[in-house]
């Protein structure tokens, strides 16, 4: 049995297969290396406590570039969002880049809620991810830049297409 088992096991291990044997029972394990790009939305009707679905949508960019993995994308829904200074927690990679984009047919608009210069508080802070793509969002009223890719801790593969940025704050060009 002994030698069964060490057989079967050098098979299996060469297709990436773990086996244990612990006190006559036999444990095998299969390790999952893909997991399926996910597709999230933001409404100004959701909740950040919700699934990120369609139906159950969250609340805030935030959530969703916290949450968003390599190859996911997020639907923002159109309204107007308070936020700023949002951060993505991960990296894209060349072939599964994370993506930020309005739902299709609606304008979302990013709204820094600052109205007077606050330091550099932009909307949207880029700062060592890589493989991010904003698309067809309004930002604006950050305050020194609407999106800030950050010099000190690299980001790179940065696309940012059909975005309007109407307003940024510099100085004191509050209206």
């Amino acid at each position: 049995m002994k030698e069964l088992l060490q057989t079967y096991s050098k098979s299996l291990v060469s297709r990436r297969v773990v086996l244990l044997h612990l006190t006559g029972v036999l444990f095998i394990f299969i390790p999952t290396t893909f997991a399926q790009a996910a597709t999230y939305y933001v409404s100004t009707t959701g909740s950040d406590s919700n699934l990120g679905t369609l139906t159950q949508p969250w609340r805030t960019v935030q959530r969703a570039a916290t949450a968003m993995m390599a190859g996911d994308t997020t639907y923002v829904r159109g309204g107007t969002y308070t936020e700023n200074f949002i951060t993505f927690a991960r990296s894209g990679t060349s072939g599964n880049v994370i993506t930020l984009a309005a739902y299709p047919g609606e304008t979302p608009i990013i709204d820094s809620g600052l109205r007077a210069t606050s330091g550099r508080r932009p909307v949207f802070m880029i700062a060592g991810v890589n493989y991010i793509t904003l698309d067809g969002l309004t930002i604006q009223y950050g305050s020194t830049a609407n999106v800030y890719i950050s010099y000190n801790t690299p980001a790179t593969h940065i696309t940012i297409e059909n975005c309007t940025m109407p307003m940024v704050i510099q100085e004191d060009n509050a209206d």
